[in-house]
């Protein structure tokens, strides 16, 4: 199941101020993505919708993946945090996908499709 969380304020602060997010974003499932971008992008409309819909839906059958997501443009710490994570993850493309598998940091991407979202997972059992 594909559920999504918006990440808070709180997080986001502890991120810049550590590098990373905290245990509670990073490993609140086996599989977890955090996905930075701001509302305006074209490209993160395209990939929210099919992100919607898989949470909506549920599916794939058998996955168990939290996604986290952050439009940051819409806070009031925008600009540090834009700054964090162009300066902290090297990233200034949106959206900015980071992969967690069992709390570690297993890849990054941006903009993904949902077979290669998926595929970022497929060599651990989605199943398990």
């Amino acid at each position: 199941m594909l559920r999504q969380q918006s990440l808070s304020e709180i997080q986001c602060r502890y991120a810049m101020s550590h590098g990373e997010f905290g245990e509670e974003v990073i490993a609140s499932s086996r599989h977890v993505a955090v996905i930075l971008t701001q509302s305006w992008c074209p490209d993160w409309k395209w990939m929210k919708g099919w992100v919607d819909r898989q949470a909506q839906q549920g599916q794939p059958e058998g996955t168990d993946i939290d996604v986290w997501q952050l439009e940051y443009n819409r806070v009031p710490f925008f600009d540090d945090f834009r700054t964090f994570k162009e300066r902290t993850f090297n990233n200034y493309q949106i959206p900015y996908v980071r992969y967690y598998t069992d709390g570690a940091f297993s890849g990054d991407s941006n903009q993904v499709s949902f077979q290669e979202f998926y595929a970022r997972f497929k060599e651990e059992s989605l199943s398990e």
